[in-house]
């Protein structure tokens, strides 16, 4: 999973430093709605959450399980 490519996720990776993408290369490719966790790294947090977010042109939201 490559954390270069959306605002959030490069902001977060260049200030969780390179061992947050590290741990990212070895995790399973994401499905929609699911969520994954790995650790904060440099972040001042224990934890960050990732999820793979699908864009839709539907106006309506869904709910996720």
């Amino acid at each position: 999973m490559g954390l270069s490519s959306g605002g959030v996720s490069a902001a977060l990776s260049q200030k969780a430093g390179p061992a947050l993408q590290s741990e990212c290369n070895m995790l399973p490719k994401l499905q929609a709605g699911q969520v994954l966790q790995v650790k904060g790294h440099n972040l001042r947090c224990k934890f960050v959450f990732l999820c793979n977010c699908v864009k839709t042109s539907n106006q309506s939201a869904q709910q996720v399980r």
